[in-house]
C-alpha cells in the first residue's frame, strides 16, 4: 500500500487496483483568496488517469475545490468513482452527479465499502459538516481525520470504539481560522499550542504507530490576514512533538513524495523542504482586493435579508439578529447591519464597533450563502475593543445553516432541544 503525497490534505493511496485519491485541492485560493498552497503542487489533470476512486470529506475549498474538480478530464470521471458522507443538502453529490463521474457514493454511516483489491473504507460524518474516513488495506488500518476537530479523550475514545485498532493517524496540525488580532501573538501562540495538545491525545487514545501530521500546509496570502502566519505550527516543531510527547513515529510527506505505509522514513528531506518555502513567505506578495461601492453593499445586504426570510423564520430572525455596527476599513465608513432592513449608515465610534474588515470581506458574506463562514476561516477582519463578534456573526449564522441543509425555526430549535433532554 503505497501514499503519494500531493499537497495540504490530498494525497492518492494506491493498493492493487484501487487507487483512491482524498481531498483534491491542486490550485489556486481558497476561503475568498485568503489562502494559499504554502508548496507547489506537482499532482495534474493528467495524473487522475491513475485514480480509480474520489473522495471529498467536507464542503470547505481546500477539501472540495469545484474548479479543480470540474478541470479532471472528462474521460477520467466516466471512469471515477465519487465517495462522499451522507448530507441533508447534498450539494456535493448532485455537483459530482452533474459532471459525469462513474457513479457518485452517498456512504452509509457505520458501514464499511469494499473498493475492490482487499481495501475498505468507511466514512461518518463529524461535526460541524466534516467527516473522517478510515481505509482498510494490506493487514492495515489507517484513519484520515483531516479537519475533524478531536480534541478530547472522549471524542478520540468514539473513534477507537467505533474503528478499533489504527496503524496510521492523518491528523490537522496548525491553527486555520482567525486568532485575535495583529498583536494578538500570546493567543494564536496557545492556539498553535492547544493543536499539538489534540495530536498528543489522540495519539494517546488511538495509539497509532506513525502520525502524519497534515491538512495545514497552506500560508495566509492576503494583506488583510497575513498577520496570522506569525504563530502558525511549523513542521519541524510538530516533528519534535510528536517524537517528544507521543509514541507514534512522525511521517513527513512533501509534494510529489511516495512511501509505503508502515516503512520507516526520515522526515528530514520533506522538513527541509517545507522549511525553505516557509523562509520565502515575506517576500511573497499579498493579494489586495478592490472596494465595492456602500451602495451596492446596501443592495446585497438587503437580497441576502429577503434570501434567509424566505428560508428561515422570521420570528426567530427578529429575536437572534440584533443590530450589529461596522467599520468598513476601505471606506471609512461606519453602518449597521440590521435584520430585515440590511445594511445603514449609522453615528457609532469605530471603536464600538463589532467588527472591522473591508467592503469586499462583507461582500463576499452576502453574496454567498457559506460567506459567514468563510470569513470566520480566512480572518480577513480585526475585532475593535468594544465590538462583539458574535452579534456581528449570529447574522450570518441562518445562512450557513442553510447551506448544509437545515433550517432556523422554531420547530426546528425545539425539536434540538427535545432531543437534548432524551439525551
Amino acid at each position: 500500500m503505497q501514499i503519494e503525497w500531493v499537497n495540504h490534505a490530498s494525497f492518492l493511496l494506491t493498493s492493487g487496483e484501487v487507487a483512491l485519491l482524498c481531498d483534491p485541492w491542486l490550485d489556486g485560493t481558497a476561503f475568498d483568496d485568503g489562502w494559499l498552497h504554502l508548496s507547489p503542487t506537482r499532482f495534474g489533470a493528467a495524473d487522475f488517469a491513475r485514480v480509480t476512486h474520489l473522495w471529498f470529506s467536507h464542503e470547505h475549498p481546500d477539501h472540495f475545490s469545484p474548479s479543480n474538480v470540474r478541470a479532471i478530464p472528462p474521460a477520467d470521471r466516466a471512469r471515477i468513482e465519487v465517495l462522499y458522507q451522507r448530507s441533508l443538502d447534498q450539494k456535493v453529490i448532485k455537483f459530482c452527479n452533474g459532471l459525469g463521474f462513474r457513479a457518485v457514493i452517498e456512504m452509509t454511516p457505520g458501514a464499511w465499502r469494499d473498493l475492490g483489491s482487499g481495501v475498505e473504507v468507511r466514512v461518518d460524518p463529524w461535526r460541524d459538516g466534516d467527516s473522517w474516513m478510515a481505509i482498510r488495506a494490506e493487514g492495515r488500518t489507517l484513519l484520515n481525520l483531516n479537519d475533524c476537530v478531536v480534541r478530547s479523550r472522549e471524542d478520540a475514545g468514539i473513534l477507537r470504539r467505533e474503528i478499533g485498532p489504527i496503524d496510521t493517524l492523518f491528523s490537522q496540525f496548525s491553527y486555520a481560522n482567525w486568532v485575535g488580532n495583529p498583536a494578538d501573538v500570546a493567543g494564536r501562540r496557545a492556539q498553535a499550542r492547544e493543536k499539538l495538545e489534540r495530536l498528543r491525545i489522540q495519539a494517546e487514545v488511538l495509539k497509532p504507530r506513525q502520525l502524519v501530521p497534515f491538512a495545514s500546509f497552506v500560508w495566509f496570502c492576503h494583506e488583510e490576514n497575513d498577520f496570522l502566519n506569525d504563530e502558525v505550527n511549523r513542521i519541524e516543531d510538530v516533528v519534535e512533538f510528536v517524537r517528544a510527547r507521543t509514541d507514534a513515529e512522525p511521517i513527513v510527506l512533501y509534494p510529489g513524495d511516495t512511501w509505503e505505509v508502515g516503512a520507516a522514513r526520515d522526515p528530514g528531506p520533506a522538513v527541509e523542504r517545507y522549511r525553505a518555502d516557509f523562509a520565502t513567505l515575506p517576500a511573497r506578495p499579498r493579494l489586495h482586493a478592490e472596494p465595492v461601492p456602500f451602495d451596492e453593499l446596501v443592495a446585497q445586504s438587503r437580497r441576502y435579508a429577503e434570501r434567509i426570510t424566505k428560508r428561515n423564520d422570521p420570528r426567530m430572525l427578529r429575536l437572534l439578529l440584533q443590530p450589529s455596527p461596522i467599520h468598513l476599513s476601505d471606506l471609512d465608513v461606519v453602518a449597521e447591519l440590521r435584520y430585515p432592513e440590511g445594511l445603514v449608515r449609522a453615528a457609532h465610534a469605530r471603536q464600538a464597533c463589532d467588527i472591522r474588515l473591508s467592503s469586499a470581506a462583507l461582500s463576499y458574506c452576502f453574496r454567498f450563502p457559506w460567506g459567514g463562514d468563510t470569513l470566520h476561516v480566512n480572518g480577513r477582519f480585526t475585532k475593535p475593543p468594544g465590538g462583539r463578534w458574535k452579534r456581528f456573526s449570529r447574522h450570518f449564522s441562518p445562512s450557513v445553516l442553510n447551506n448544509r441543509g437545515q433550517r432556523f425555526n422554531l420547530a426546528e430549535v425545539a425539536r434540538q432541544a427535545w432531543a437534548k433532554v432524551r439525551g
